[in-house]
């Protein structure tokens, strides 16, 4: 972008991450971590990590172009810490207690939902989150529950993302890797 922030050596956007010590029910999202970070699940884990780690990063929520709440949601669910109501009721207050959500109607906030169920794992979202935006692998309609009838992702508003492998998938996948001109067909599927 020229005569931008990468014109001038700094990042094209930076970004807030929500810790436990501002939003202290964000504590309950995060239990687990070692054992959230494997296979698709660790999607969330892998996104938090990124952005504590990254050039992206602010400190400073006034300068931030976007705001990351992280929690492993379908991790806490399928681990058997929480139930789908609790994990819902628990990212209820979450939002509540986001400080800068409301500037924008969350329209700059950024939440991962690494799972089939998507935004769902999080079944009030579309009246706590309805413009924040989601980063999820799944795009269709993943029907465990008959009252979903319409898939939670948008293209206006969500991110499709890879869905997360871990290094020994990645091997063993390399090890049948083929040169592209050999192969007729390419598809891949992880779920």
């Amino acid at each position: 972008v020229e005569g931008g922030r990468a014109a001038l050596g700094r990042p094209p956007m930076k970004v807030y991450v929500y810790d436990e010590a501002e939003v202290p029910r964000l504590s309950e999202l995060l239990q687990g971590q070692i054992y959230c970070s494997r296979g698709q699940w660790g999607t969330d884990v892998q996104f938090h990590d990124f952005f504590l780690t990254s050039p992206l990063l602010t400190e400073d929520p006034a300068e931030a172009d976007f705001f990351f709440v992280p929690g492993y949601a379908i991790c806490v669910l399928e681990g058997n810490i929480y139930t789908l109501d609790e994990v819902d009721a628990i990212y209820k207050d979450v939002v509540r207690s986001l400080p800068y959500f409301n500037a924008s109607g969350g329209r700059d906030h950024i939440f991962v939902f690494g799972s089939g169920m998507a935004h769902n794992v999080f079944q009030s979202w579309q009246d706590y989150i309805p413009q924040a935006i989601v980063l999820t692998p799944e795009t269709e309609l993943f029907n465990d529950f008959a009252w979903i009838e319409h898939p939670p992702f948008h293209t206006w508003r969500d991110i499709a993302i890879p869905g997360s492998l871990d290094l020994t998938e990645v091997i063993g996948l390399l090890s049948h890797d083929r040169p592209l001109a050999d192969r007729r067909y390419l598809a891949s599927f992880f779920g």
